[in-house]
């Protein structure tokens, strides 16, 4: 056989087994489902709440003060101790005040001998009208200042001015105290007073006679309160309107400087659809969805513009886009694209209802524990 035939034979038989397609090429390319978590969309009712922080005071609270110099012959009470209206706290010497006293006495007497002496000389044209008035305010002045003594040696014993618990005792028996001295702080806590700063875009929300709740977090306690005052200027510095809540607090579990957090109704929205924050997407223009199409497991992801209302804490409102009894694909949704073929691998169960319950306690409860590990 000539070169030029095994030539022709051997690009025929290149040619023929070139016709023959590779084994790889005969199958299919398969794209493996995405997993994702999905969870069933529904409604329930939500009310979008003021939320504010506030401290707690005592609703009626005095500093006692010494009102006459002396020693401290005894102070019979004690730092936590519930006092009465009226019960003793303190008994200052009144020794002082009694030698004083005497002391004073023996000057009017003086005076008056001096402004009778007097007089009778103006009767004699010896002494001028002048010297008679001299004579007659020393007696008066005299007067006056064993008037003051005698009011002072009444206030050597020192009583408390309301019903109360003593917060601070100031002074001990043996020392000695003058006018102004601090002696005690009592305060009255059977009913407690919420101070809180409320936005002036949130101040409507919030009249006097409205009824609110009080979370306290140091307690894990959740009470009832009333507003009492709402003020009519705004704080210069925050721009906020300072308010005052009551709650009752017979047991005196709640203790004045407690942190609280006040909430108060905003809006009732009814039942509406509520899903967590972290299944909707930013979108270019408006917030986004991934939904789950398809039966069983398996499915494909397709992408919806929605329209979202108040949030709170870990979830928001949605008013348009979703539907009850969607499913939403709550986790693997970002690295989706619109028809991207998906699995499901776990159905979430709706776990947020306590959260937007119309009284917003749950919530409030986690927003309260969320601030407190900030505030570590």
């Amino acid at each position: 056989m000539s070169k030029k035939w095994i030539f022709v034979v051997l690009i025929g038989m290149g040619l023929s087994a070139g016709c023959k397609p590779p084994e790889e090429a005969k199958a299919e390319v398969v794209v493996p489902a995405v997993p994702v978590e999905t969870m069933k969309v529904s409604t329930r009712a939500f009310v979008d709440m003021v939320d504010v922080s506030g401290v707690v005071e005592p609703i009626h609270e005095v500093h006692v003060a010494a009102e006459a110099p002396g020693r401290v012959l005894s102070a019979p009470f004690e730092e936590g101790e519930r006092v009465k209206k009226g019960a003793m706290l303190l008994r200052v010497d009144s020794q002082v005040d009694s030698a004083r006293i005497a002391l004073l006495e023996s000057q009017l007497e003086s005076a008056e001998r001096e402004f009778q002496r007097t007089k009778q000389l103006a009767g004699q044209g010896l002494a001028t009208p002048q010297q008679l008035d001299q004579a007659q305010s020393s007696v008066d002045g005299a007067r006056l200042n064993i008037k003051q003594a005698r009011v002072g040696m009444g206030k050597t014993n020192v009583r408390s001015p309301i019903d109360g618990v003593v917060a601070q005792k100031m002074t001990e028996q043996g020392e000695y105290v003058n006018p102004g001295s601090p002696l005690a702080h009592i305060v009255d806590f059977d009913t407690v007073k919420v101070i809180a700063n409320v936005a002036e875009s949130d101040v409507r929300f919030v009249t006097e006679g409205t009824d609110v709740q009080v979370w306290i977090p140091a307690l894990e306690k959740y009470v009832e309160g009333k507003v009492k005052k709402r003020a009519i200027l705004a704080t210069a510095n925050t721009r906020t309107f300072p308010v005052e809540i009551h709650v009752a607090n017979a047991d005196h579990s709640i203790l004045p400087g407690m942190r609280a957090r006040v909430v108060v109704p905003r809006k009732d929205y009814g039942e509406v659809v509520v899903v967590p924050r972290e299944a909707i997407l930013e979108g270019f223009e408006r917030p986004e969805a991934m939904i789950f199409d398809g039966e069983g497991d398996e499915g494909k992801a397709v992408l919806r513009v929605v329209k979202l209302g108040p949030a709170k804490g870990s979830i928001v409102v949605v008013e348009e886009g979703l539907k009850p009894n969607e499913r939403l694909i709550v986790k693997g949704h970002r690295s989706l694209a619109d028809g991207t073929k998906i699995r499901s691998v776990k159905e979430v169960k709706d776990s947020n209802a306590a959260e937007v319950a119309p009284s917003g306690k749950a919530q409030v409860v986690e927003d309260a524990a969320e601030a407190d590990r900030g505030a570590l």
